[in-house]
């Protein structure tokens, strides 16, 4: 029902019910006796990763972490305090080796709320201009914290979120984000 769409989403009842009439109007959404159903649920999918830009929507700094390697990172994120532990996920290509492992990679995506600077601190990192290693990005909504999962012992984003983080990335990114649609999502 669209005050559950409202409730999930986090937005104005107006808003939702606009959202699940523009989608019943697509045919992706039918509408029976007051409730909704999601018909063509890939389609959505691709709907919003057309629209979706990770680079263009967040906000990104690069730094230089002083970890030799992934598995370094990793041991890092699991040493966070408890209540940091619960304020980042990591995305991009991180995250995709963590769910569905695919491509190689250098730089570590991680979303993160709170001050940045803390981030900083709490991670040991320095400030480049160029090569950056670890790409700090405070999000433009905190819905990508939305149904995170752990993954051996790090956090991160939920396998949707990672999709769409990855499918405009760069060509690259789009197989892998293809690789996480075919072995993790499925409707």
């Amino acid at each position: 029902q669209v005050r559950q769409v409202q409730g999930a989403a986090q937005v104005a009842l107006r808003l939702a019910s606009l959202a699940v009439n523009w989608l019943a109007d697509k045919l992706i959404v039918t509408k029976e006796r007051g409730a909704s159903k999601l018909a063509k649920p890939k389609e959505l999918l691709d709907l919003w990763a057309e629209r979706y830009r990770f680079r263009e929507m967040n906000r990104g700094v690069g730094y230089y972490s002083p970890d030799r390697n992934f598995e370094e990172f990793k041991d890092r994120l699991r040493k966070l305090p408890k209540d940091r532990k619960e304020r980042y996920a990591l995305s991009v290509y991180g995250g995709a080796a963590l769910v569905a492992p695919y491509l190689r990679w250098n730089v570590n995506y991680v979303y993160i709320q709170g001050d940045a600077k803390e981030w900083v601190d709490a991670l040991e990192l320095k400030p480049v201009e160029s090569g950056a290693n670890m790409i700090l990005t405070t999000p433009f909504d905190d819905f990508v914290f939305y149904m995170t999962q752990k993954k051996d012992g790090v956090t991160v984003v939920s396998n949707i979120q990672l999709y769409l983080d990855l499918f405009n990335f760069n060509d690259r990114a789009r197989e892998q984000a293809e690789v996480i649609y075919k072995s993790r999502i499925s409707f």
